[in-house]
């Protein structure tokens, strides 16, 4: 090993944090038919009642049964961990644990979801089929069961499927569902899918270093302030290394005061040498953390390294023994020179792991250990902000901070930089306070705004008295105003963690700015890939392309190879900030005891702020120079919805709205068929719509297309699809129907023109599932549209129509042209 400090041992004991943060799933496993590994999490923000332990076990069981049955015996829950809160009563069936388990926990039982009260779901929905992040269920569910209003609760199964094929009827008669005047249907209709659907469902050593002794003290610097100022009271903490061999240098040390946490730093090596062994390393943790009362599982182990692996026991050799203690290991891998297989134990154990490019301006080293340590304490850290800059005695460096009103407490603004001592700092608060009192350690100049930081806007004002340039970090951190209240976090992960460059498949980087279980709308979020001046990349939450949930709080976008200039490991670091005070929190207006649990939604607008955080590595092979050629295709649309229907004469006149997507969208087509079938399955034998096609416009930008064509048929199904400019076709879009309906039971007065903004939401719905051991993402059933609504519109169509002189149909056969738009919000 060539560089020093390889473990350091996080340790906490069941220490579950209430809010919604993401982070990389604790791993599952199938072996001998059974599913391993699913854990289950109950919050802190749960009051403690045993019978929920039970009723967990009962839809547990259950579950399996359901599950073995429907994977036609192949398939059951072979284990699975339960984990409560620290605060609930120590019980002698209990066994104790340390680490948090909630937010990588696989299922979480929590509080009611502002937007959608009780109603279950799945966070991190990507598109159906694929995999989404974690299940949300409520006490409530759990308690009422299939009286909660969502089914038996061992078969609520994953319906993300979009060929489901049915019809509506009354739950009690048997008969087909009666609609309203208002376009609302009968109470007790529900829809009932064919038996013979087609659609299909998911259930539930020796290396040459440049740099080393640079290495060195960076890393030293950044693991000093990482055990001063970021590790939370409580947490135990030890320290081991390894080159031939693993040592443990400094045993668990549970931190409680300053000098324990200097303690610690005395033990940080500050040499290197000999071989590399890293699963000797990470048998000195385990036996280190076999020592301790609290044991393996949960524990945490950050594996930092810039060496290769080149005497036994290697990682392989110590990976099984690893995951079945169910050990956590964070790795940072220094330059690209750092072992390949860091990133399988972190991914194998639930870990994340992290890269550090070693430029100048990287951040990466303050960002590391600041997305580490988010999940060891309730009373987290937030970090503000993360920048490189440039120092010198000519030019003084000015930036300015938002100290939004959530935050505030133990507020700490640092400089890092290798010529501190000769490094001048201060910080202007919003009412003009100058905080000047510094301390500096480690290459780390920090101030701390005592007391609580008022909010609103700071200045970091940084001086020099050394000549050249010098290269420096700033890094700003607080925690939440009120423990236990929250404020606005980001959350990253990717959607595979290896890009092949040149290939047609993007990456895709997601990132949830969540306040508590609230989303956050309109914020500005940017990825950056560190380590070259790569353009930076806006993530978007508008159902376009990437994203395909609008409004939901989860911002994406695609990560192409022309982002990239090198093989090996890349590091994208996140920012997102509301500006101008525009950012809303979308909530429901009030909860409700009867389904759905809510009355609509609404939104709040959110003080201004600013959020950093760092994503896992992402490995890129194949890199070439040769000149890339366009093979990827336009992203599939996904809002296509009809704006208006109308009959003129024998003709139907049907508007179209779909929103534009990007990555060179040249030419729009359509497609219509009056069989749902035929147009899923062989959509390229329909009738092609292709006159007056509109010219594409700007990403997002509305598109509207008129259609004329002949009144012949009961039903009618349209979808879209894009064409770039090179002839890459994109997938076709959703479906939209018009149906023509004949049976005046259906409602009693003729309605020609329909113009609404919004209905029901039809397929890709969202209630969540039994259990899914992928987590499948799904969307929410969300009525956009009530009733009173409804009426309003259709009265005030009427109202058009009597002053132009126009009058209603008195007849009651006749023919009604209606459609639905889909509009899932998460």
């Amino acid at each position: 090993m060539r560089i020093i400090i390889q473990g350091i041992l996080i340790l906490t004991s069941v220490l579950l944090s209430p809010d919604t943060t993401v982070a990389t799933q604790l791993p599952l496993t199938v072996s001998q038919n059974g599913y391993s590994g699913l854990t289950v999490a109950i919050s802190n923000n749960i009051v403690e009642n045993v019978a929920l332990i039970q009723k967990l076990k009962d839809w547990l069981t259950a579950a399996s049964r359901v599950l073995y049955k429907a994977s036609k015996y192949q398939l059951y829950y072979k284990d699975v961990t339960i984990v409560l809160p620290k605060t609930w009563s120590m019980q002698s069936s209990y066994k104790k644990i340390s680490g948090l388990k909630f937010s990588r926990a696989h299922v979480r039982i929590d509080e009611e979801n502002p937007v959608v009260g009780k109603v279950p779901y799945v966070f991190g929905q990507t598109e159906c089929g694929k995999p989404g992040q974690y299940m949300h269920l409520t006490t409530y569910l759990l308690f009422a069961g299939e009286f909660a209003g969502f089914g038996e609760i061992d078969i609520l199964l994953d319906r993300c499927t979009e060929e489901v094929t049915g019809r509506n009827i009354n739950m009690f008669t048997g008969a087909p569902c009666k609609v309203t005047e208002d376009g609302i249907p009968e109470k007790d209709c529900v829809f009932i899918a064919d038996k013979d659907s087609s659609a299909t469902a998911s259930l539930m050593g020796q290396q040459n270093v440049l740099k080393k002794n640079e290495r060195s003290s960076k890393m030293y610097t950044a693991t000093s302030n990482f055990l001063l100022n970021m590790v939370a009271d409580g947490t135990s903490v030890g320290v081991a290394t390894f080159n031939n061999k693993g040592r443990v240098v400094h045993q668990l040390l549970t931190i409680s005061s300053q000098s324990d946490r200097q303690q610690l730093v005395a033990s940080l090596p500050t040499t290197t040498g000999g071989t590399t062994s890293i699963g000797a390393g990470l048998l000195a943790c385990i036996t280190a953390l076999n020592s301790s009362i609290d044991g393996l599982e949960g524990s945490m182990i950050y594996l930092v390294t810039d060496g290769e692996e080149s005497r036994a026991p290697y990682i392989a050799d110590v990976q099984p023994e690893i995951t079945t203690n169910g050990v956590i290991v964070n790795t940072l891998a220094l330059g690209n020179e750092s072992d390949t297989h860091l990133g399988g134990i972190s991914r194998a154990s639930g870990g994340q792991s992290f890269y550090y490019s070693e430029d100048e301006d990287s951040t990466v080293l303050t960002d590391v250990f600041a997305a580490s340590v988010v999940d060891t304490s309730t009373d987290m850290l937030i970090q503000i902000e993360s920048k490189s800059f440039s120092l010198s005695s000519t030019q003084p460096y000015e930036h300015y901070i938002t100290i939004d009103a959530t935050v505030g407490r133990d507020t700490i603004v640092q400089i890092s930089s290798s010529e501190s001592n000769d490094i001048d700092i201060s910080v202007t608060g919003p009412d003009q306070t100058i905080y000047t009192e510094t301390n500096s350690t480690f290459g780390i100049t920090t101030i701390k705004i005592p007391n609580i930081a008022k909010s609103g806007s700071y200045k970091v004002s940084v001086t020099i008295t050394s000549n050249g340039m010098i290269p420096a970090v700033l890094n700003v951190q607080s925690k939440v105003r009120i423990p236990g209240e929250t404020t606005a976090k980001l959350s990253v992960w990717l959607s595979d963690d290896t890009h092949v460059y040149g290939s047609d498949a993007p990456t895709v980087v997601y990132v949830a700015v969540l306040k508590g279980m609230a989303p956050v709308l309109k914020c500005d979020v940017i990825a950056s890939l560190e380590g070259y001046n790569a353009s930076n990349i806006q993530l978007h939450d508008n159902g376009i392309g990437s994203d395909s949930r609008e409004n939901d709080g989860i911002y994406s976008a695609y990560v192409f190879s022309n982002n990239f200039e090198r093989s090996g490991r890349h590091t994208l670091k996140i920012s997102g900030q509301n500006i101008n005070n525009r950012a809303e929190i979308l909530k429901s207006k009030e909860k409700s005891n009867t389904f759905p649990y809510y009355s609509g939604l609404t939104t709040e607008l959110v003080w201004n702020f600013q959020r950093v955080i760092l994503s896992s590595e992402i490995s890129v092979t194949n890199y070439s120079t040769t000149p890339l050629t366009d093979n990827i295709k336009p992203g599939k649309i996904t809002t296509l919805k009809l704006k208006s229907v109308q009959l003129m004469g024998n003709k139907l006149q049907i508007v179209l709205l779909w929103k534009a997507i990007g990555d060179d969208l040249d030419v729009g087509t359509g497609t219509i068929s009056n069989s749902f079938s035929k147009i899923k399955q062989q959509p390229e034998q329909c009738t092609k719509l292709t006159n007056n096609i509109p010219i594409p416009k700007l990403v997002g930008s509305t598109e509207q297309h008129l259609v004329t064509i002949d009144d012949e048929s009961l039903n009618r199904y349209i979808v879209v699809r894009a064409i770039d400019d090179v002839g890459n076709k994109g997938d076709y879009s959703n479906i939209v129907s018009v149906s023509k309906l004949t049976d005046p039971a259906w409602t009693t007065e003729a309605i020609n023109t329909v113009n609404l903004t919004g209905s029901f939401v039809s397929g890709g719905l969202a209630i969540a599932i039994l259990l899914v051991m992928l987590i499948l993402g799904l969307g929410l059933k969300i009525r956009l549209s009530n009733a009173n609504d409804k009426k309003k519109l259709i009265k005030e169509k009427r109202n058009q129509k009597q002053k132009s002189g126009k009058r209603e149909s008195s007849k009651k056969h006749h023919n009604r042209y209606e459609y639905e738009n889909r509009n899932n919000i998460v």
